[in-house]
């Protein structure tokens, strides 16, 4: 792992501490801006009693100071006692909620990262075919469709009108419809991904040979003169030096200039008599 992905993780990171405490700090305040009190509901609470639950939960004390106390508990998961379920904590409420939802959200997460590769790769491999198409159109409206609509939908249809499945999610194979609205989105998108993904694979596969089979076939492109009749060429100018410019060397004329080199005679002033 490079410096610059590491440093992209902490900003991430730090961006979401802030993002948290952010979300945190305004929940906070609003439920405080808002009239009445959790005890508002208790019949006939006299000012004495009110005073003391009050006092047993920490809402006697200033405002800040219970920002501060809160902020503490949470971060220690200590969220206090509830005000509606008496005798329990809101920690101990939470996990036993999260027990479910780290249940359905797994086996969602499979179900969808499974079928979203498969369909994906299938769209790719019949791409432009009938199956392509009504796989594109399914996952648009996956993707589209809320949560909460479509999970009513399977919820009426296999349930109330075909009865194929349990509308409570406790009984046996009440997990199904459940875990098919949580993953239908991510599915889709994923099956778009990977289609998307796999075409550009093969088109790239595709395109290659047909590059090298042009770049065999094309020929090397030659110089515009060869040495010798760019020779007589510059030996047919007015100047004797310009044919000097590319001679034509055989190995024993080029020993022969080598022992015998001097400057050529063009080069030599002319003498004045």
């Amino acid at each position: 792992m490079d410096s610059k992905t590491l440093r992209y993780i902490i900003k991430r990171l730090l961006m979401a501490v802030v993002t948290l405490w952010a979300v945190i700090t305004v929940t906070f305040f609003v439920m405080k801006a808002v009239p009445g009190d959790p005890f508002a509901s208790e019949k006939a609470v006299s000012p004495a009693a009110k005073a003391a639950l009050e006092a047993k939960y920490g809402l006697d004390k200033p405002i800040m100071e219970q920002y501060f106390n809160y902020l503490t508990g949470a971060l220690h998961f200590d969220f206090g006692p509830s005000l509606k379920q008496r005798g329990r904590d809101v920690t101990t409420i939470i996990v036993d909620g999260m027990r479910t939802s780290a249940k359905l959200g797994i086996i969602a997460l499979i179900m969808a990262t499974v079928s979203g590769i498969l369909l994906g790769a299938l769209a790719a491999l019949r791409r432009n075919s009938v199956v392509d198409k009504i796989i594109m159109v399914m996952t648009t409206a996956f993707v589209s469709m809320p949560s909460f609509i479509m999970g009513s939908l399977l919820l009426i249809l296999f349930s109330i009108k075909l009865g194929w499945l349990p509308a409570n999610g406790a009984a046996k194979g009440g997990l199904i419809l459940p875990v098919i609205t949580l993953a239908l989105y991510p599915m889709s998108y994923i099956t778009r991904l990977t289609r998307s993904s796999m075409l550009d694979v093969l088109g790239q596969d595709s395109s290659t040979p047909s590059r090298t089979r042009s770049s065999r076939s094309s020929p090397t492109l030659a110089p515009s003169l060869p040495t010798s009749s760019r020779a007589r060429w510059l030996s047919s100018r007015s100047s004797p030096c310009r044919a000097l410019a590319a001679p034509s060397l055989t190995p024993s004329r080029a020993a022969t200039t080598r022992s015998s080199w001097g400057p050529p005679s063009c080069w030599q002033p002319s003498s004045s008599s």
